[in-house]
């Protein structure tokens, strides 16, 4: 896996990971890594549960990429920002969030979350591939969550279900009402 969407960071550099799962070369140690990835579809019931039992929507719609705060963040294919939101939020919130239309894919939406919210791009503003459309934001800026972009993809359709498109959310409890697409391929050129 080579997300071409951080052009500073060598693949060899990238392990895949299950939230809260243990290392299994060492279940006492965290994983070590430079970097991690996971969560397509990943059930986090268990996991998030913990910090708000009222919270439902436990299975996860998109990618989560952990890196550094201040990571840059590119696009791999032609794209055109048609949303953004600054959430301040600041438990369980996005920070920066900016959903794009794909060149050459018009059924399928891309969002990147928890960017640093005052350096987002403009509704309408066009990227090429290796642009750089955001930095990822610190823990204080991208809704209290461990620094790291969620990458998803939505589906045109279910995209436009949504009258306030701020109500789209990162989680669901049954993936079938989603029409949930896996979000690798659109960022790898």
């Amino acid at each position: 896996m080579n997300p071409t969407i951080f052009p500073f960071i060598e693949q060899q550099k990238w392990t895949e990971i299950k939230i809260g799962e243990k290392n299994p070369a060492d279940p006492q140690e965290s994983w070590v890594s430079d970097y991690t990835y996971g969560g397509y579809l990943e059930d986090r019931t268990r996991v998030l549960g913990q910090f708000d039992p009222e919270m439902s929507k436990m299975l996860h719609l998109g990618v989560d990429y952990n890196l550094p705060a201040g990571t840059v963040v590119t696009v791999a294919h032609y794209m055109r920002v048609a949303h953004t939101l600054a959430d301040d939020t600041k438990i369980n919130g996005w920070g920066g969030r900016v959903i794009f239309e794909i060149g050459g894919c018009p059924q399928t939406l891309l969002m990147y979350g928890h960017l640093c919210p005052k350096l987002l791009p403009k509704v309408g503003a066009h990227f090429a591939p290796g642009d750089i459309v955001g930095v990822l934001a610190p823990m204080s800026e991208n809704g209290g969550w461990f620094t790291h972009l969620h990458v998803q993809a939505i589906p045109r359709d279910y995209y436009e279900q949504f009258d306030n498109v701020n109500d789209l959310d990162g989680y669901v409890e049954d993936c079938e009402n989603t029409m949930s697409v896996d979000p690798t391929m659109f960022i790898t050129s």
